[in-house]
């Protein structure tokens, strides 16, 4: 026969069947089996404190359940990214162009066909503070035609600098 264990909470059950004939003899037997029913489990890291707009952050992933594996795991954001993967630890970037509370989201799905999903929220800030320049030179004054000037430029910023240039002016 078959038996829906749809109704049934997760955990370890007996299955018992016995058969008799007229005589009255009969025989038990006995099976045990553990029924599935709760999804993957989940953490997440990420790269840095403090989420800029404009820039990328790095989150590590995992999803992980001891009794039936990992089938599926998806990693989303409301930013637009998705990331399918069919492993239980990644690591994805994603660049977040403006500033808000950004939810990050993880769907699995295990072996036994049990989904779950965990939501984390981060804060992305705006990135308000300039970069800091710093110029040197070794011009003499006054400076002739043709001779050469060496410049050194450094600039810093709380996020990191993406480029720099120097341009002369007359």
């Amino acid at each position: 026969g078959t038996i829906d264990t749809s109704m049934y909470p997760e955990g370890e059950y007996e299955g018992i069947v016995e058969a008799t004939h007229p005589a009255v003899n009969s025989s038990i037997k006995i099976t045990t089996f553990f029924l599935d029913t709760t999804g993957p489990q989940f953490s997440l890291t990420v790269d840095r404190e403090v989420i800029y707009s404009g820039h990328s952050a790095t989150f590590s992933a995992k999803v992980w359940y001891e009794i039936s594996g990992v089938r599926l795991a998806v990693f989303t954001t409301n930013n637009g990214g998705v990331v399918d993967r069919f492993n239980d630890e990644f690591e994805v970037s994603f660049y977040f162009d403006t500033p808000g509370e950004k939810v990050i989201i993880i769907y699995g799905v295990d072996e036994a066909g049990n989904e779950s999903s965990r939501e984390f929220r981060i804060t992305v800030i705006p990135d308000t503070v300039k970069p800091v320049v710093d110029i040197t030179h070794n011009a003499p004054s006054p400076l002739y035609p043709g001779q050469k000037v060496d410049f050194t430029v450094n600039a810093t910023d709380n996020v990191g600098v993406s480029g720099r240039y120097l341009k002369i002016n007359n």
